[in-house]
């Protein structure tokens, strides 16, 4: 078989697609304030960096942590639950640093306070505000 350049560019195009789609991620930290998502008690927050707070995600889909899935069926604050596949309030995506569900809500850091050791996750309309800026880590 012979390759010549435009037939090497797709197929080169169609590996990078693959393997874009198993990109997955160990971590969800905030942009605004660099702490990373953790598991509280049920409660979904942002804290200090550690190992225990792995989780997985593709991009697209369930954030799980421990058996448990990141959960917002309507405004207000984000939580951990059982997993239950293709419901809206448990798919996630996380895209132009959004982290957004299925139900159009967005996650966002609880607004600061000193009384706050590890700040709550809202769910809120989503809007261009730090608090609601997301990046993801690997180990790799």
């Amino acid at each position: 078989m012979k390759l010549n350049l435009s037939s090497f560019t797709i197929i080169l195009l169609s590996f990078n697609l693959l393997t874009a789609s198993a990109f997955a991620a160990d971590y969800i930290s905030s942009v605004y304030n660099g702490n990373q998502l953790t598991n509280d008690n049920g409660m979904a927050r942002v804290g200090k960096w550690k190992p225990e707070n792995k989780l997985e995600f593709t991009g697209y889909g369930l954030i799980k942590m421990n058996n448990l899935c990141l959960s917002a069926r309507q405004k207000g604050f984000i939580t951990w639950q059982p997993c239950t596949e293709k419901a809206k309030f448990q798919i996630w995506s996380l895209k132009d640093k959004a982290l957004t569900n299925e139900l159009g809500l967005c996650a966002e850091i609880e607004s600061f306070t000193q009384s706050v050791v590890l700040p709550r996750l809202m769910s809120r309309k989503c809007a261009d505000v730090p608090q609601q800026k997301w990046q993801e880590h690997t180990d790799k």
